[in-house]
């Protein structure tokens, strides 16, 4: 008996769990379609995202309770938004409660703490 038998014999919960995860089915919804268009960029942080499309627009959802998602509100949101007042970006990050973007110029944003 290896160890992932031996494993599975003492924990079978564990197995279960996972199995029932992996048989949920996730919809993410993405600012563009992602069969036609790859986007440069996705980052996530705790609980939100952002996607860097290749025109250099940035696009978040999720949680916003610091104001990581850059729109300017501190509502949560399901579905993706452009960050309006961004434009020309090259890269995305995004850290537990925040969001960083370096634009063409070199210069840096962010938002949320």
């Amino acid at each position: 008996m290896n160890n992932a038998s031996k494993f599975r014999e003492k924990y079978p919960a564990v197995f279960g769990v996972v199995n029932i995860i992996a048989a949920l089915c996730l919809t993410l919804l993405l600012p563009f379609n992602a069969r036609a268009e790859t986007p440069p960029d996705i980052a996530a942080g705790k609980y939100h995202s952002a996607a860097l499309k290749s025109d250099g627009t940035v696009w978040s959802w999720g949680d916003n309770v610091n104001g990581q998602l850059g729109d300017g509100t501190y509502l949560d949101k399901s579905a993706p938004v452009h960050v309006s007042q961004l434009s020309g970006v090259t890269g995305i990050v995004s850290g537990g409660f925040h969001t960083v973007a370096i634009k063409s110029n070199g210069t840096v944003w962010a938002s949320g703490e």
